[in-house]
Parts: structure tokens; sequence; C-alpha cells
């Protein structure tokens, strides 16, 4: 786990970059980070971006480290792309991991509601509400976590329960809730 002030350099160079070519979401731990303001510890940075190109990731990723060695690795599966890439940090590198699609479907639609515009450290981000994360987390597999992180923030669970029922994820929606609230 790489603590927030590890990534959140990176982060704030290479999310602006990315966005101005295209559209760009945050998106994983980082919803809670910007959103909320809360420090997160994150193993990589995760970033939604649907019309994501090799072009428009090499271009960002230039301008932001001034470098143009890069390593990037493309997983390519029936429901999107994900694009990771090692971003130098030191002798480790922090993986940027570029998502096109949710396990839920497009963000767009998926989420209509829950992507909100939000200023944090003098930049402007888009972002999925910390609702359509608890949602997208009881979907993946409720880990512990994604319980601790869910515990330090204020969440409108009836917002949550509303989308899970949406997505046919009523029993995990309210699983995740109850482990949130009891402190199991």
């Amino acid at each position: 786990m790489r603590e927030i002030s590890e990534w959140l350099p990176v982060f704030l160079s290479f999310y602006p970059v990315l966005h101005k070519r295209v559209p760009t979401i945050v998106y994983g731990s980082q919803i809670i980070a910007v959103t909320k303001g809360i420090d997160v510890s994150s193993k990589d940075i995760d970033l939604l971006c649907p019309g994501a190109t090799l072009k428009a990731i090499e271009e960002a990723y230039v301008e932001s480290s001034g470098r143009e060695e890069m390593r990037l690795e493309l997983i390519r599966s029936r429901r999107g792309h994900v694009f990771t890439l090692y971003y130098p940090l030191g002798e480790r590198p922090i993986p940027i991991e570029i998502f096109t699609t949710t396990p839920l479907g497009d963000p767009l639609s998926a989420f209509p509601d829950h992507v909100i515009d939000v200023s944090r450290w003098g930049i402007d981000f888009i972002s999925l509400t910390v609702e359509a994360y608890a949602v997208l987390e009881a979907a993946r597999g409720i880990r512990p976590i994604s319980v601790e992180r869910l515990r330090r923030i204020k969440i409108e669970w009836s917002e949550v329960e509303k989308l899970g029922e949406k997505f046919g994820l009523r029993d995990k929606v309210l699983c995740l809730r109850k482990m949130v609230e009891s402190g199991e």
C-alpha cells in the first residue's frame, strides 16, 4: 500500500493532462480522497476513461512525467480495456490503472446521477460519488479494506440501496452496510 503522500503527487500531475485529452473520471479509492478529502492508502491509482486511447495515455504520460520511455500493459476483455501504466517513482513505480468501463457498465449510463464535479487541491475533477463507489465495492466482493475505508466517511445508504436494487445487488449492499455500521 502507498500512503497518499506517495500517490497524490503522481495523481495530481497525471489526471489533468489525461483529462484534457479525453474525459477522465476519478475511480477506486481515489474517489474517497477526492470527494471527501480523506487520506487513503492505495496500491495504485484508478481512473475511469471510457474513451481512453493508447495515444492519449502516451501523450499524457510524456507531458506529466517528462519521460519518453514508458511501461504500459493492456488487458482486453469482453467488458472493456484496462491499461496499466507504471509511473516512475523512485525505485518502485506506481501503477495507474485506466479502466474503460466498470463491472456494472459504462459509468455515464450506469451512474448518471453519480458522476460529479469536484474541486480539490486546486484541480477540477470529475468523480463518481462515494455511493457509486460503495455499490461497485459490493459488486466486486466485500473486502476488509473497503469496509475500513467506508467507515471513515458519511454515506447516503438509502442512495446506495437504491443503486444496489437497480443492479440486482440488494443483498450484497445490505451486507456491506451492516459490516460498515457494525464495526465487524
